[in-house]
């Protein structure tokens, strides 16, 4: 990856305005339309997914690595934490990255509210809201305004390809024949008629 200086506008970072604001601790995710289906899952053969997975989950011990809670049905789900990076390129140009930082072991409860967009297509999102409350300690209120600035995110990251680099999986052994597509090959995607 180039090292130019990378530009990260999550609300993780930014949210309320206040970034000197200690993170909470658990936080939406949401992955933009251009990316959907990009993912461990759909691009690994299924043996080698299993593994990484199946690794989170033992290294987490069986339990949620945000709230140390289990599912009823299924102890923990494998999240795949990404950082969004944008590289300044020449005449003015930027060229979006989605870059793997680690995979988490995360309940149900806190994997669904990471990605909060598809909680809503099912009809969990008052559920999953609520979630996001408990864990953080916060009011109604802060919970709906960090959620519309993670929307407010998400619809900006989806009105462009985003390049997908895997590289951080060889940090723990795992060697794919494909490490990074750049944006430049990816199709990009028409947001205009998508509302996670």
């Amino acid at each position: 990856m180039a090292t130019a200086s990378p530009i990260d506008s999550s609300p993780e970072t930014r949210f309320g305005g206040l970034e000197s604001c200690a993170l909470p601790r658990l936080t939406v995710e949401l992955v933009p339309a251009t990316t959907i289906c990009s993912n461990l899952r759909s691009i690994l053969p299924p043996e080698d997914w299993d593994g990484i997975r199946r690794q989170a989950y033992q290294n987490a011990g069986y339990r949620c690595e945000i709230c140390a809670g289990k599912g009823s049905s299924h102890p923990v789900e494998a999240h795949e934490q990404w950082t969004y990076v944008e590289l300044p390129m020449p005449a003015g140009h930027t060229e979006s990255w989605q870059v793997l930082t680690s995979i988490w072991a995360l309940c149900p409860a806190c994997h669904e509210v990471k990605h909060l967009g598809f909680a809503e297509q099912k009809g969990r999102l008052p559920q999953a809201m609520a979630w996001l409350a408990a864990i953080n300690g916060w009011s109604f209120a802060t919970t709906v305004a960090y959620a519309q600035e993670a929307f407010s995110t998400w619809r900006q990251r989806s009105r462009r390809p985003w390049g997908l680099d895997i590289g951080w999986l060889e940090t723990i052994g795992w060697h794919p024949p494909v490490l990074r597509w750049p944006p430049s090959i990816r199709e990009t995607f028409d947001v205009s008629s998508v509302r996670p």
